[in-house]
């Protein structure tokens, strides 16, 4: 998103002004022109901001087996959570199925799963897990 915002501040400071006089555009007309070009990244980068903050990157058994770590991406970085798995309040199957008309078929199963006192989490079915036992054990707690 940014580099959409470089790449229209340069192209109104470069290209756009009055070619008679070779005159560039003002500073508020090429900030205006940047923003412009840039407002239809905005919804995608928020949205994928939210995203990230549910996707399950890795599930890890703590100790006994009745407590593990959720690890979601961050803006920078990795996020932790612990929870016990008494806590799962449901765990929700979605299909992902979607087929846009000229060839794009999307195929990306998830679970959602609801905490008690935590972030709830997003699980692709298609992901790999170590502990098989564990994701099994997470999606018939409740």
């Amino acid at each position: 998103m940014l580099l959409c915002v470089f790449a229209g501040y340069w192209v109104s400071q470069n290209l756009i002004g009055d070619e008679a006089t070779h005159q560039l555009a003002t500073r508020s007309i090429s900030l205006a022109l940047g923003l412009l070009i840039s407002l239809p990244g905005i919804p995608f980068f928020i949205g994928m901001l939210a995203y990230q903050r549910y996707y399950a990157t890795r599930l890890v058994y703590l100790s006994d087996g009745d407590e593990i770590q959720v690890h979601t991406l961050a803006l920078f970085g990795e996020r932790t959570q612990r929870i016990e798995v008494s806590q799962v309040e449901s765990a929700s199957y979605h299909s992902g199925k979607m087929h846009i008309p000229g060839g794009v078929y999307v195929d990306a199963p998830w679970f959602w799963v609801k905490v008690r006192g935590g972030r709830s989490f997003l699980l692709d079915v298609n992901g790999q897990f170590s502990h098989e036992d564990l994701f099994k054990k997470i999606l018939s707690s409740k």
